[in-house]
């Protein structure tokens, strides 16, 4: 179910979904809110327009994979389900965005990350890595900024 309002935010199965927050060949993701106010990740990935089976069965193992993952510095999964042809996938919301736009942004401002910023980032990203199942990952900064933590693109070791 979807309903929309004066101020371009549209509700989706119970999350008010407003502004896009980045895009990808097949999905956008947007930034939204829980009936209870709280902000999340909502990311709307075209599904059906992937020509490659395998694409879309990637997607589905992704979903499943989030599903059994529970720990500090690793994205929360918290919803999917398919609306309008789109699989949704709902997490955490991560306020501070990746750890790649944390260090562009720094290069770019010319502002050094002390050492033990940067220590404090490999300790979270190796607890966070050790805890899964899989060989790739793409870091997000917490929104509290004490924790790193990890979005999932998901391949199984082999």
């Amino acid at each position: 179910m979807e309903q929309s309002n004066d101020n371009n935010v549209r509700e989706i199965h119970g999350y008010l979904v407003s502004k896009p927050i980045g895009q990808g060949k097949f999905s956008i993701v947007y930034k939204a809110e829980t009936k209870d106010k709280k902000v999340v990740a909502f990311k709307k990935i075209k599904i059906f327009d992937m020509m490659d089976p395998k694409q879309r069965e990637k997607c589905l193992k992704e979903v499943r994979l989030m599903q059994l993952l529970d720990h500090p510095n690793i994205i929360r999964y918290l919803d999917s389900f398919i609306s309008d042809n789109e699989l949704i996938i709902v997490t955490e919301w991560a306020e501070l965005g990746d750890l790649k736009r944390l260090l562009k942004t720094a290069v770019q401002d010319d502002i050094p990350l002390e050492e033990p910023k940067i220590w404090e980032y490999l300790f979270q990203t190796s607890g966070a890595i050790s805890h899964m199942p899989v060989s790739y990952t793409h870091l997000r900064a917490h929104e509290t900024g004490r924790n790193l933590v990890c979005r999932l693109l998901l391949e199984k070791k082999k």
